[in-house]
């Protein structure tokens, strides 16, 4: 008995369009800032990160 080789084709749906389509480009905007903000703020200051969420 042969070994069957690995999954090669896998069908994804994908959408032509991207998550902040309908929504306002100053709200996607604002939105993408801010959670970058957070990311660096939580990089620069780990222990004060840890201690927002209540360690």
């Amino acid at each position: 008995m042969a070994i069957q080789p690995p999954l090669q084709e896998l069908s994804i749906e994908t959408a032509d369009s991207g998550f902040y389509t309908n929504f306002n480009r100053v709200v996607s905007l604002a939105s993408k800032i801010a959670i970058a903000l957070i990311v660096i703020w939580a990089a620069v200051f780990p222990e004060q990160a840890g201690k927002a969420l209540g360690d």
